[in-house]
């Protein structure tokens, strides 16, 4: 497949060394999974997703539409020769962890009784329930950064809303172990799965509606399920509905008025799915977003816009070492300031200390002169900092520290439904988020985990149903 990809990247006129790189990049891939512990380990999952993001599915992409890889690029060799050393990070990251954590599990020692699973789910969803209500009467509905202002102290609020998946991947554990394996899908997981893709309509985030389907995948794949041709077809058949009717209206429903209410919301809602499956009404909502599309000219990598299928390519990464080579890098002044976000902004205020801007706003601000909250990611991020002189080093760090924290947290990836949780809460944040994002989502994740776990056993404790304590992760 990778050699297959290579030529036809070639027949369709992109540069040898770009197709060249890209063929290396598709043959590390297995090495990095292997040395990071096998695709069931956090460290494979983010590698997986990232590049799924920032080059695999993009490179497929720009072969079914007949265009050679390299095209629509500011600095096309460049991007591929930073996406290659980010390969040689991920493996060296995953050696490091694999050396210091061996095959130990997390902190905490994952229960495996099926009735601790219920009460997990259970707890989940209620806990989910209180936010979105919670949000919803202080006017603060959707799960978005922008309604969110620092120091509010309303992050955990917001943390509670992402607990959804954790309930698909418990009672997809729970189907596992009590089929023996044989089974993964009952009543439970479905109406588990149908929650998340309800709350994602209306918090109007793709990323909690995806969230259940990972959440459930990799389970799944934790407690020994193999992925076969007969699952493809249903997969497929869901992501073509989810780019052609699902997504385009969450692109639409972010011109709703959010003071509607529920009612009004529900109605609007289904005033826009109806309009995308009439003709007129499509070609109204099409040319909507094409205006939303067209705006992100340094980023359709497919030379037209695509939903959101323009998420998958190395634009925003392209976007930023076009920028450092006809400027300059930013320096480090500001690096090391990014990891003061892993620390509540009330403790560095007893100190006089205050945090520097984050870096994707530098980015934006920087390159579009604007500010929306753009993606840009780690990479990126670090590139703009340091150039490509200490991109390997630099990112080897923040790497090490991001996949050691959420090792501690949740462990290895074997029969870990917990995991499984974690890895759908963040699957795309390192290549979409930013240092000053990933070192606070540690230690929050850190924090309220640990309450839940410890709330879920105190609940069973006072029903009288102690959980069986069967180590998981290791």
């Amino acid at each position: 497949m990778s050699v297959l990809t290579c030529l036809l990247q070639l027949a369709l006129g992109t540069s040898p060394v770009f197709a060249f790189l890209s063929l290396t990049i598709f043959l590390l891939t297995p090495v990095v999974i292997r040395m990071n512990g096998g695709i069931g380990s956090m460290g494979s999952l983010l590698f997986v997703a990232s590049y799924g993001k920032l080059f695999f599915i993009a490179q497929w992409l720009k072969i079914l539409m007949g265009q050679s890889a390299d095209s629509h690029l500011q600095a096309p060799v460049e991007t591929a020769f930073v996406l290659f050393m980010g390969v040689l990070v991920f493996m060296a990251a995953g050696l490091a962890i694999r050396a210091l954590f061996g095959r130990s599990s997390g902190l905490i020692t994952l229960p495996q009784d099926p009735r601790f699973l219920s009460w997990l789910a259970s707890v989940a969803v209620m806990l989910t329930l209180f936010s979105i209500v919670a949000r919803h009467l202080a006017g603060l509905s959707r799960a978005g950064a922008a309604d969110y202002e620092e120091g509010r102290g309303l992050v955990l609020l917001l943390y509670l809303a992402n607990l959804l998946p954790l309930a698909v991947a418990a009672m997809t554990a729970r189907r596992a172990i009590l089929s023996g394996g044989r089974s993964f899908v009952d009543p439970w997981v479905v109406t588990m799965l149908g929650f998340t893709v309800l709350q994602g309509f209306w918090e109007n985030v793709r990323l909690i509606m995806l969230s259940g389907g990972i959440a459930f995948v990799t389970t799944f794949l934790a407690y020994g399920g193999v992925i076969r041709l007969k699952h493809v077809l249903p997969v497929a058949a869901l992501a073509v509905a989810m780019q052609f009717v699902i997504f385009p209206l969450i692109d639409l429903q972010r011109g709703i008025e959010r003071g509607l209410g529920i009612g009004g919301f529900l109605q609007e809602t289904f005033s826009i799915a109806s309009d995308l499956f009439s003709s007129s009404g499509r070609s109204l909502q099409e040319e909507q977003l094409n205006n939303i599309y067209y705006s992100w000219d340094t980023r359709l990598y497919y030379g037209e816009p695509l939903g959101f299928l323009d998420r998958f390519s190395p634009s925003p990464l392209d976007e930023v070492i076009a920028y450092v080579q006809d400027m300059g890098n930013f320096g480090g002044e500001t690096f090391l300031g990014q990891f003061l976000y892993a620390i509540p902004n009330v403790l560095l205020q007893l100190f006089g200390i205050e945090r520097p801007a984050r870096g994707g706003e530098i980015l934006e601000t920087s390159i579009l002169h604007s500010f929306t909250n753009m993606n840009y990611g780690v990479f990126a991020e670090t590139y703009a900092y340091f150039g490509g002189f200490l991109f390997i080093p630099i990112n080897l760090i923040v790497l090490f520290l991001y996949l050691s924290g959420l090792r501690l947290i949740y462990g290895g990836g074997r029969n870990n439904y917990f995991l499984a949780f974690g890895f759908s809460t963040l699957y795309f944040t390192f290549c979409n988020s930013d240092i000053a994002d990933i070192g606070p989502q540690v230690t929050i994740q850190a924090v309220m985990n640990l309450l839940i776990l410890i709330a879920v056993i105190l609940a069973m404790g006072l029903m009288g149903r102690r959980p069986l304590r069967t180590e998981a992760g290791t």
